[in-house]
């Protein structure tokens, strides 16, 4: 049971550190970009559009966090992002 608490521990402490430099870095809000860690293994997702630069730098900041074994960013889809805003007429 306490290797389980740790690694839950581990993974809250690598999410929070992620999303407050995803804020620095990238201007963003810390909600902009959800970010989910399970055993080191990181999923990013957007919650506001990014663009292709902001999306490649999320990845990146992921990565070279220490604790990641790995980094998942489907949810970053900028062409999806993108037609949903075409479709709303927004710019």
């Amino acid at each position: 049971m306490a290797g389980a608490t740790q690694s839950a521990l581990s993974d809250r402490l690598i999410g929070a550190k992620i999303r407050g430099d995803l804020a620095e870095r990238l201007g963003l809000p810390e909600e902009a970009i959800a970010v989910e860690s399970t055993g080191g293994r990181v999923t990013l997702s957007s919650v506001l559009p990014v663009t292709e630069d902001q999306r490649r730098e999320a990845i990146a900041i992921a990565a070279a966090t220490h604790g990641v074994t790995g980094v998942s960013a489907e949810g970053l889809d900028v062409e999806r992002t993108l037609r949903r805003r075409s479709a709303t007429g927004a710019e």
